[in-house]
């Protein structure tokens, strides 16, 4: 479950920026995945998170903060330190940061 989710945190954070196309549809069907409260799909965003005991609440928060904070700092290099810094560790969770994810 978690590998779900962490890909699609990596999906929703590689495709902010992209307008059009495929990588824009990933973006936004992660977003709407990660936004739903759909109980009855077993991998849902709200059954993986109370699954692996996350508030999914504070983590959309989180998400939206990082969000609001890739778009005001306008750049791809946001992205990229994010992305890499998960990358070297894969066995962590998502990647926000502590302070964005509470664990329930």
């Amino acid at each position: 479950m978690l590998a779900v989710l962490q890909e699609a945190v990596d999906c929703y954070q590689e495709n902010v920026f992209d307008r059009g196309g495929k990588q824009e549809e990933s973006f936004k069907d992660a977003e709407e995945w990660f936004f739903d409260n759909n109980h009855e799909w077993p991998f849902s965003f709200i059954n993986i998170c109370e699954t692996c005991g996350l508030d999914p609440d504070y983590f959309r928060g989180g998400l939206a903060r990082w969000k609001d904070r890739a778009i005001s700092e306008g750049s791809k290099d946001v992205v990229g330190s994010v992305h890499r810094k998960t990358r070297a560790k894969p066995a962590t969770p998502p990647t926000l940061s502590g302070s964005d994810v509470k664990h329930g």
